[in-house]
Parts: C-alpha cells; sequence; structure tokens
C-alpha cells in the first residue's frame, strides 16, 4: 500500500483503487475505482500539458531593432535587461554581463518594466528557469484561474512586437 500526503491531502493506494483523505475534514473519505483513476491522471497529465502549452503561448521573439525596452527593478536598483521573447505571462530575458545581477535569487519577486512606444507597465515577476545568463520569467499577476490575464498594454506590446518579427522576416525573404 503506498501513501502520500500533499498538503492537507492523504492520498492512499489500494491495489488498482485510490483513497483521497483530507486530514483536516476527517470521515470524507474518497475512494476511486481503476476507471476513475485514470481519469484523475488524465486530468493531471492535460492540467501539467496545459501549463506547458501555455509557456509558448502567444510568444514572440524580440528583435533589437523593435524598440522594447526592458527594466529589471530590484530592491530600489533598475538594471537594463534584454529580452530574447515576451508572451502574455512571461519573458526570457538576458542579464546585463557586468555580473551585478549574475545571483539573482528565484525564490525574491522583482519588478519588470515593459516600454515600447507610448506603452509602459511594470509587472511583478519571478524566475521559472535558468539557462546560463538566460532567465525565463513568469508574470503571476497575468495568470488568472489558470488562464492568461495580462493587461492590455502587454497585449499591444505583443501585438507591435509580433508585427515587427514579421516585418523583419519578410526583409530577409526578399
Amino acid at each position: 500500500m503506498k501513501q502520500i500526503k500533499i498538503g492537507n491531502l492523504h492520498l492512499v493506494s489500494m491495489g488498482q483503487s485510490l483513497q483521497l483523505k483530507l486530514s483536516n475534514r476527517p470521515g470524507l473519505d474518497v475512494t476511486l475505482n481503476p476507471d476513475q483513476v485514470r481519469e484523475l491522471i488524465g486530468f493531471a497529465r492535460d492540467t501539467l500539458q496545459g501549463e506547458l502549452d501555455q509557456r509558448g503561448a502567444n510568444r514572440v521573439k524580440v528583435l533589437s531593432s523593435s524598440g522594447l525596452r526592458v527594466v529589471l527593478i530590484k530592491d530600489g536598483e533598475r538594471h537594463t535587461v534584454s529580452a530574447r521573447n515576451l508572451s502574455l505571462t512571461g519573458s526570457m530575458i538576458d542579464l546585463p554581463p557586468d555580473g551585478q545581477l549574475r545571483n539573482l535569487p528565484s525564490n525574491e519577486p522583482f519588478e519588470l518594466e515593459l516600454s515600447l512606444d507610448r506603452d509602459v507597465t511594470t509587472l511583478q515577476a519571478r524566475i521559472a528557469r535558468r539557462a546560463g545568463t538566460a532567465y525565463g520569467l513568469v508574470f503571476p499577476s497575468c495568470i488568472k484561474n489558470g488562464m492568461p490575464d495580462p493587461p492590455a498594454s502587454l497585449m499591444r506590446m505583443i501585438d507591435t512586437l509580433r508585427h515587427h518579427f514579421d516585418q523583419g522576416m519578410r526583409a530577409l525573404e526578399s
């Protein structure tokens, strides 16, 4: 009999069935039969897949000529960074080579100020992943109930950046 506790939920594997118990609500146990366990696993897999797919949703590559200005604000200090891409829920940025932000802690929130044309928005950001000097950021305030919910200014920036990128690609093709 395998068991795992996740928060106040205690899951007990009983062969092919699964019992779910709330530690703070005794007597409200639920037992799932094998078909229901498969349905739960499919739901969890689809939820995770949706989260992974969301990373790429509406992501646009940022060209250096796009005019996007990105400033990381941490402890009152402002640092200009460059964005590789921008999406409705996050961005991939490169830290400046001066090393001032080399050890940016992944568990501490900071702000990212984005400006393009007349649009300026400041978003709370957290580090979701790292790859060398590149940091994948998530904007928690742009996600509501697991779905993208960005401010209108961010959506306009993405549309403008997509237009710049498409123009750049057409120029290369001609």
